[in-house]
């Protein structure tokens, strides 16, 4: 099978950073009235400064899709050539819309020659599974250069105008545990931004590349219930109810993002059983792996994930690095835009990467291997001629 590289990585984080004093600026006042749990959510998940596709009046200044294109285009200013690509892997959570597939707006929106397209719609493990797809289709030959990307745009849906639900409406959702913390406490969690990775079947000429080893993903949705919804809404049995059955009582507030904490916390346990399959099925020495990039949605999750890794002694809670604090928690983008900072300011040839990403909508968890590799041309007289030959070191 063919060798897989990550030849380019690059991020787009919509207008500047917004501090934690100035998020409820961005987003409205529920009722007209500061949030009772901001500081309490924003003192357990580390974040200081996160990114909007909002201005401060509320209105929406880049789509999903268009942030996309932004991150490719940065890809080709960087240096990677994107004229050749023939596959587009696109994944997120939120897309501009429910139809045309968001990998479809994306490509019409690049405006280059036809591809093959592949659109991934979930939560964060959407990342690791655009990836799996185009590293596969390289590895077998089917593609030979692709691009794979990751976005969300989540911030119109926290704007404070969703929240106010009438009365009536709440009064009945309390049924089906309407509350105020389990809606309100991702507004000050997540935020927007799109990240890009171009793969290839040959590494760069010059400078460092990422050598794709494997890609693993794996879900226990058998084994959990529901710990995330949007458009949808949990009944008292357990069972999601999807928008399409809410006939009269359907309206924006069925749309907005929530998480049951309670039941977050149970899935630290399938996050190591997965990580120790890995290691298991895959013969890795943990010693080897220099840095470990998880995607953690804050720090308290980060702090619990590594409990539960000494308590089994899988040894892999040392050297990880995470940019959480200063980029915020940009759902499927995550794990990329971490990946492109570390690789532009500390990756060094040689080292091994392991990225870990975790889904809690209904507990799925992905990892993957990277090796840093880098190339130079020698050149050789033979007969007279001048020929070039790559050589690894």
């Amino acid at each position: 099978m063919n060798k897989v590289y990550i030849n380019c990585l690059s991020s787009f984080l919509p207008n500047e950073s917004v501090d934690n004093e100035h998020i409820e600026d961005f987003l409205g006042y529920i009722e007209g009235k500061k949030s009772r749990i901001k500081s309490i959510v924003l003192k357990r998940n580390g974040i200081k400064h996160r990114y909007y596709a909002l201005n401060e009046e509320g209105g929406v200044t880049h789509r999903n899709s268009g942030m996309v294109v932004e991150a490719i285009k940065k890809l080709s200013s960087l240096g990677g050539c994107i004229e050749d690509i023939d596959t587009l892997c696109c994944a997120t959570t939120t897309p501009d819309q429910l139809v045309p597939s968001h990998a479809s707006m994306v490509h019409g929106q690049l405006k280059c020659h036809p591809v093959e397209i592949f659109s991934f719609s979930g939560v964060c493990l959407t990342s690791l599974q655009a990836l799996k797809t185009l590293f596969n289709a390289i590895r077998l030959n089917e593609s030979h250069k692709g691009i794979c990307t990751a976005s969300e745009l989540i911030s119109p849906t926290f704007r404070a105008v969703n929240y106010e639900v009438p009365e009536a409406v709440c009064d009945e959702l309390s049924n089906t545990q309407y509350m105020e913390f389990e809606r309100d406490f991702l507004r000050f969690m997540l935020s927007d931004g799109a990240a890009a990775l171009l793969l290839s079947d040959r590494p760069n000429e010059a400078g460092l590349s990422l050598k794709i080893e494997w890609v693993k993903t794996k879900s226990y949705a058998n084994e959990t219930s529901t710990c995330m919804r949007m458009g949808g809404e949990l009944l008292p049995n357990g069972e999601l109810k999807g928008w399409k059955e809410f006939g009269d009582r359907l309206n924006i507030s069925n749309f907005l993002l929530c998480q049951d904490f309670k039941i977050l916390m149970n899935g630290m346990k399938y996050w190591v059983d997965f990580i120790e399959e890995c290691i298991q099925e895959y013969a890795m020495d943990v010693h080897e792996i220099k840095t470990v990039i998880p995607h953690i949605s804050s720090a308290f999750i980060g702090d619990e994930l590594k409990k539960e890794m000494q308590s089994r002694n899988v040894e892999l809670w040392d050297n990880w690095f995470t940019n959480l604090s200063e980029v915020g928690n940009i759902g499927s983008a995550s794990i990329f835009v971490a990946l492109d900072e570390y690789m532009a300011t500390r990756a060094q040839k040689g080292e091994k990467i392991l990225l870990l990403v975790p889904e809690s909508a209904r507990f799925s968890y992905g990892a993957a291997l990277l090796t840093a590799v880098g190339y130079y041309q020698c050149i050789k007289l033979i007969s007279g001629d001048k020929r070039i030959k790559a050589m690894s070191f």
